[in-house]
C-alpha cells in the first residue's frame, strides 16, 4: 500500500467516525473497499489503531470544541449531572 493509499483511507475513516459509524463498519466498509480496488490490505492491527486513532481525534475535537463554547454556568449543570447517581436521577431501569 502506497502512501497515496494509505491517505485516502485515513481520510475515509476520518469520514465515517464524524457519522459516528461503529469500529466494526468501519473495518467491514474499509476491508471490502480495499479488496475492491485490488490494494494490498493492511495488517490488522495497523487497521485496528487507525480507526481507534480516528476515533480518539475526533472525541479531542469535540471536546475542545465545547470546552471552548460552553458557558462556565452550564459547565457546573453539566458536572452536577454527570455526578449524580443513577438513585438521584431516578433511573428505574433496574428496579
Amino acid at each position: 500500500m502506497d502512501d497515496g493509499h494509505e491517505k485516502r483511507l485515513v481520510e475515509a475513516i476520518d469520514r465515517q467516525v464524524a457519522a459516528h459509524d461503529t469500529p466494526k463498519a468501519i473495518f467491514l466498509r474499509r476491508r471490502r473497499t480495499l479488496t475492491t480496488e485490488k490494494v494490498v490490505l493492511p495488517p490488522y492491527h495497523w487497521l485496528q489503531q487507525t480507526i481507534l486513532s480516528a476515533i480518539l481525534r475526533f472525541r479531542i475535537r469535540q471536546t475542545r470544541l465545547i470546552e471552548k463554547r460552553l458557558s462556565e454556568e452550564l459547565a457546573a449543570e453539566l458536572d452536577a449531572l454527570l455526578d449524580e447517581t443513577d438513585e438521584e436521577a431516578g433511573d428505574r431501569r433496574m428496579a
